[in-house]
C-alpha cells in the first residue's frame, strides 16, 4: 500500500476550463482523472501499486491509446525482463519472441503473416463456437501444421470441405469429405465430373462429354489429345489404344533368357516355359515377342514383374515378326507358320501341315535372308 501524503493534486488551465486531478484511492491505487473537480473527473488512467496493473480508461469512459515508435511487453526475467512481444510503429509488424529474443512469428512486415523458425514450428489452428479449451488442437476444425506441411480441414462434429469459385463467385470444383468426392461443376453449378462417391470415377452429362486422355512422359502438351496414347471417349464408347497388338507375359525357358529379343517367334516347352522356335510347322506355335520395329504392345495381360523372367508374347494383331525367305519368298497376305531357322516365321506353303500351325498373315513381303516384317498375329 502507499504511503500517506497529502492527495489529491490538481491542475487547471488557465481559463478554468479544462483540469486534471492525480489521485491516490483509499486502495491505494494511483488515479488520473480529467474534465471536472479535482479527484472526482473521469477516470482515464490507474495503476495498482500491489498488482502494477496499468488500467487505460474504463467502460463508462472509454479511452484511446496511441503509441508513437514501438511498444515493447517483457518477461519477468533479470532486471528489466526480456522483451517477448514487439508492437513496431516504424517496422509495421507485431513480433513475438522466444525467451532468447530470437522472432518465432511476427504479423506485418510486407503484409505477411510468418509463424515458426529458431527452434519453433509455425502451426494455425481455428476452432468453431463450440470449443472450450483453446490449447486442445484436436478441437480445431482447421490445422496447418507446418512440421509435416498437412492441412487438415474438419473434425469435432465438423465436416471439412473444400471449395474453389470462379471470377464471379461460382462454385467450379468442390473437396467434400462427408461425399468422399471431388465434384467438378459447370458454369451453372451443374457437376459435370466426380472422383469418389461409392469409390467411382465419373465424367460428363450437363452438356459436357466425359473424355480420358493418358499421356507419355514424351507428351508435350496435355491438351493436345493426338499426343495421348489412350483415350477413351465417352461420347462414342470408343477406347483408342495408341499401341498395336493383345500381348500376354509368359515364362521364358532358362536356355532363352539371353538369346531371345523381340520379334522371335515362341512355342510351348514342356514345362510351360516359351522358347524359340526351331521346327517348322510347329503346332505349339504361340505368338510372336511383342516390341520390336515401330510397333509395342497396346494390352498386356497377366504383367506381374520387371525381372526379365517373363515377357510379353503378342497373341493377336499387328506386331513386327523375324521371318526367313530361305524357305521361300514371302508376299504380302501370305500364311507364316514356324521355321527350322530358330525364331523366325516362313511361308506356310504346306496346307495340310499349316494346320494348327499357322502364326498369322504376312502385311508386307520379304524375299532374301531373315528380317523383320509387320505380321498380323492370328493363330490358327
Amino acid at each position: 500500500m502507499a504511503e500517506n501524503f497529502n492527495s489529491p493534486i490538481g491542475i487547471r488551465s488557465e481559463s478554468g476550463e479544462q483540469t486534471w486531478s492525480l489521485t491516490v484511492n483509499e486502495d491505494g491505487i494511483f488515479e488520473l482523472r480529467a474534465n471536472s473537480p479535482v479527484g472526482e473527473g473521469n477516470l482515464r488512467l490507474t495503476v495498482d501499486d500491489d498488482s502494477g496493473l496499468l488500467t487505460v480508461g474504463t467502460t463508462a469512459d472509454p479511452v484511446t491509446m496511441r503509441v508513437i515508435g514501438t511498444l515493447r511487453v517483457a518477461d519477468a526475467s533479470g532486471t528489466d525482463g526480456t522483451d517477448r512481444v514487439n508492437l513496431s510503429a516504424t517496422g509495421q509488424r507485431l513480433e513475438v519472441m522466444n525467451e532468447d529474443g530470437e522472432i518465432i512469428g511476427m504479423i506485418g512486415g510486407a503484409g505477411n503473416i510468418r509463424a515458426g523458425t529458431n527452434g519453433e514450428v509455425g502451426n494455425l489452428f481455428l476452432y468453431p463456437r463450440s470449443a472450450t479449451n483453446i490449447f486442445d488442437n484436436s478441437d480445431a476444425t482447421v490445422r496447418l501444421d507446418a512440421a509435416s506441411g498437412d492441412m487438415n480441414l474438419g473434425g469435432n462434429l465438423t465436416n471439412g470441405d473444400v471449395f474453389l469459385r470462379d471470377g464471379d463467385g461460382r462454385t467450379r470444383a468442390r473437396m467434400s469429405a462427408a461425399g468422399q468426392r471431388l465434384e467438378v461443376m459447370n458454369e451453372d453449378g451443374e457437376i459435370i465430373g466426380m472422383i469418389g462417391g461409392a469409390g467411382n470415377i465419373r465424367a460428363g452429362t450437363n452438356g459436357e462429354s466425359g473424355d480420358l486422355f493418358l499421356y507419355p512422359d514424351t507428351a508435350t502438351n496435355i491438351f493436345d489429345n493426338g499426343q495421348a496414347t489412350i483415350s477413351m471417349s465417352g461420347n462414342t464408347g470408343d477406347i483408342v489404344l495408341r499401341n498395336a497388338d493383345f500381348a500376354e507375359d509368359f515364362n521364358i525357358a532358362a536356355a532363352e533368357k539371353l538369346t531371345a529379343k523381340a520379334g522371335d517367334v515362341m512355342v510351348l516347352c514342356d514345362d510351360g516355359t516359351l522358347a524359340r522356335c526351331t521346327e517348322a510347322y510347329d503346332t505349339k506355335v504361340v505368338g510372336v515377342i511383342s516390341g520390336a520395329g515401330g510397333y509395342q504392345p497396346g494390352i498386356i495381360m497377366d504383367k506381374r514383374d520387371a525381372s526379365g523372367d517373363r515377357l510379353p508374347i503378342a497373341l493377336v494383331g499387328k506386331v513386327y515378326c523375324a521371318v526367313d525367305a530361305a524357305h521361300g519368298s514371302v508376299a504380302i497376305g501370305d500364311l507364316l507358320t514356324t521355321s527350322p531357322t530358330p525364331g523366325c516365321a516362313m511361308r506356310a506353303g504346306d496346307k495340310v501341315r499349316a494346320v494348327g500351325a499357322i502364326l498369322g498373315k504376312a502385311l508386307a513381303a520379304h524375299n532374301a535372308g531373315t528380317g523383320l516384317i509387320p505380321v498380323l498375329v492370328n493363330l490358327q
